[in-house]
């Protein structure tokens, strides 16, 4: 589980070091996952979380530790992107309580990983194919939280 750093152990060092030692120019980036949707069951019954946010602050702490461990170039923040969208009210980011929904959490998500790799603003990106339907004013106001999120550097 993404919360739980014992559970990133041997994998992380070894994936780590292969990496480092295959391509040793690479820059090398955790991805940070993201909180189970409220309510969910696996947030309840499974992560035993009473809510994402709590479960969210669990991940974070664990991505920094394994990163800085690792010695990362930095965290793709996708956890902390979906929890920002879910504070300003954005419905329909998980498709079945934990995985990324086909329009919008695929879309913020693909966003935020182009422009953290890429070091360009999600204000140059224009994408209008999606899965699944997604309004025009969710794409604005996705772009504009996503410029806020963009890469932690370790």
């Amino acid at each position: 589980m993404s919360f739980n750093t014992e559970t990133y152990y041997p994998y992380v060092d070894f994936l780590a070091d292969h990496i480092r030692e295959k391509l040793p120019d690479a820059k090398l980036f955790i991805h940070q996952t993201w909180a189970y949707e409220e309510g969910s069951d696996r947030l309840l019954n499974i992560a035993r979380y009473r809510d994402p946010e709590n479960m969210l602050c669990d991940i974070i702490k664990a991505n920094d530790e394994v990163a800085q461990h690792i010695r990362a170039d930095g965290i793709i923040r996708s956890g902390e992107l979906f929890g920002l969208l879910r504070r300003n009210e954005f419905n329909g980011l998980h498709r079945d309580t934990f995985h990324a929904s086909l329009g919008l959490g695929r879309y913020a998500l693909s966003l935020l990983w182009y422009c953290t790799i890429s070091q360009k603003n999600a204000n140059e990106i224009l994408i209008c194919d999606f899965d699944d339907i997604v309004e025009q004013k969710d794409v604005e106001r996705i772009v504009n939280i996503v410029n806020s999120v963009k890469i932690k550097h370790t």
